[in-house]
């Protein structure tokens, strides 16, 4: 257990290091959003103890088993794909949600919202590679964009805080710098556009960190170079 407790120390460290690392002088370090799915109660706790107070999962009832277990202090963000009919759960256990791309969805989120008398600090996921298996509305779809931006931009309960983004598997660090780059001028043409002051771009995981925060990421998303590989 020691030995467990101790290599998550040092994973985290390593992370955090290279966080600070690829981040222009004088600039403020991207957030660390440690991406706990598929982790235990325990795992997580030892990078709590570290000092992280934002965790990330993908799967609701995964979410409802651990969240009352751990503290209280937590700030949880929803990363994973999103259903309809989980919408009311999300509202209930989550801060955040980085993953809203559907107008329907955006309008029982509010909706639900509003039951329980919160606000939720909301990304819109943007699939800014264009690729027809990934999440997201297409960077090309500016309509759709704008209509999501308009409501979401209004909703009482529902805070835009910003885009999110997942790229195409590819190691060429002028590619991803390209696409991350699409995804922060999108940010800066909408703030424009709506009169917005949308503050976030999260961007950026394990193996693309370097140029999401070359591009200006804020949300640096990290899993596995925390926690290890996933059983």
């Amino acid at each position: 257990m020691n030995d467990t407790r101790q290599q998550l120390r040092q994973n985290l460290v390593m992370t955090q290091k290279k966080i600070v690392q690829f981040s222009p002088p004088l600039s403020r370090p991207p957030l660390l959003l440690a991406v706990s799915k598929k982790q235990s109660i325990e795992a997580i706790e030892q990078i709590y103890n570290c000092g992280v107070r934002d965790f990330a999962e993908s799967f609701v009832q995964e979410s409802m088993d651990k969240i009352p277990q751990l503290p209280p202090d937590i700030r949880w963000h929803y990363i994973g794909r999103i259903q309809s009919n989980k919408l009311k759960k999300i509202a209930q256990c989550f801060h955040w949600v980085h993953t809203l791309s559907e107008l329907g969805h955006a309008q029982k989120l509010q909706w639900h919202c509003q039951e329980l008398s919160k606000q939720m600090q909301v990304c819109l996921q943007i699939n800014v590679d264009m690729e027809p298996q990934k999440s997201g509305i297409s960077i090309a779809q500016i309509g759709q964009i704008d209509a999501l931006v308009g409501y979401v931009g209004n909703c009482p309960n529902l805070v835009l805080r910003g885009l999110m983004c997942m790229l195409q598997e590819s190691e060429d660090y002028q590619q991803q710098i390209t696409s991350f780059t699409r995804l922060a001028s999108l940010k800066e043409t909408l703030n424009q556009k709506f009169k917005l002051n949308m503050d976030q771009l999260s961007m950026g995981m394990s193996a693309d960190m370097e140029a999401a925060i070359a591009a200006g990421s804020t949300i640096i998303r990290v899993g596995s170079a925390i926690f290890g590989q996933r059983e």
